[in-house]
């Protein structure tokens, strides 16, 4: 009963998770995709988010 309580305590709230995405980019270019990438998310993003992206 419990964890219906907590589930339906979610109800309107997003929540996502999203792990391993790999990008091929030409040598030399990592850095400068991985910054692309992480203001693409954050632009699309109406919600507060943690990003941690690595090479």
């Amino acid at each position: 009963m419990q964890i219906l309580n907590e589930l339906l305590s979610l109800r309107g709230k997003l929540i996502g998770y999203i792990d391993n995405i790999y990008l091929k980019s030409p040598s030399g270019q990592v850095d400068d995709h991985l910054s692309d990438l992480q203001a693409l998310v954050c632009k699309q993003a109406n919600w507060n988010m943690t990003i941690s992206l690595s090479k």
